[in-house]
């Protein structure tokens, strides 16, 4: 596995990640009718654009991650599928050559 690529897809997916639940506590607070947190936002434009933005952040880290792992880029895609996309793009097999653990 290349370290780098494996490094910069952490450094992308983290982020996301919680840009995603920042995006799910917007759109709960809009199905419950509880005070969003940060009040001077509307919680469904925050819901929407973060979810798409963490969505295509996702799909740039799975790419690198699938690129570490010597598979092709535009397995990021299946980012798309959220946790099953990330489940099968780590089981995948590395093609590498450099099974370091």
């Amino acid at each position: 596995m290349n370290a780098r690529y494996a490094i910069a897809a952490l450094a992308v997916g983290l982020p996301a990640l919680g840009l995603q639940a920042l995006a799910y506590r917007a759109a709960s607070s809009l199905a419950t009718s509880k005070p969003f947190f940060l009040a001077s936002l509307d919680p469904l434009w925050v819901a929407l654009i973060g979810s798409a933005v963490s969505t295509l952040l996702l799909m740039i880290a799975l790419g690198l991650y699938a690129r570490a792992k010597g598979q092709s880029v535009f397995l990021g895609l299946l980012a798309v599928l959220s946790c099953v996309g990330l489940l099968v793009v780590a089981l995948l097999p590395d093609k590498t050559g450099d099974h370091q653990r």
